[in-house]
């Protein structure tokens, strides 16, 4: 159990900066009310993050655009359907509708876990 109780503290530690990422963003209108992973009800607009797997559930990170600056505060309250990317980070529609447009599918920024 201490070898694991040593991995976390080190991946906290490695954590405590700014990781860069790709956001990509899931969720439409359809699925309003569905179960997330935590059994709240997902809302397609609403700021939080599917995020990565390893970040515990109600995790705060602020997420910023590499190319504008803009930046959000999300909550992790779900998880990736598929085996996502190390670095991907899956924002609801409303979440990255607010630092980019949809159109553009993806865009590169770092993450800062708040809490």
């Amino acid at each position: 159990m201490a070898g694991y109780q040593t991995l976390l503290v080190l991946s906290l530690c490695f954590m405590a900066g700014s990781q860069a990422a790709k956001c990509v963003y899931y969720g439409s209108p359809s699925e309003t009310g569905e179960q997330t992973a935590t059994g709240e009800s997902f809302n397609p607009m609403g700021m939080t993050t599917a995020a990565l797997p390893y970040l515990p559930f109600g995790t705060m990170l602020q997420v910023t655009n590499q190319r504008t600056g803009g930046s959000i505060v999300v909550r992790v309250n779900d998880r990736f359907g598929a085996p996502p990317s190390e670095d991907t980070l899956d924002l609801t529609y409303g979440a990255f509708g607010a630092l980019a447009n949809h159109d553009d599918g993806v865009f590169p920024c770092t993450y800062t876990i708040m809490n």
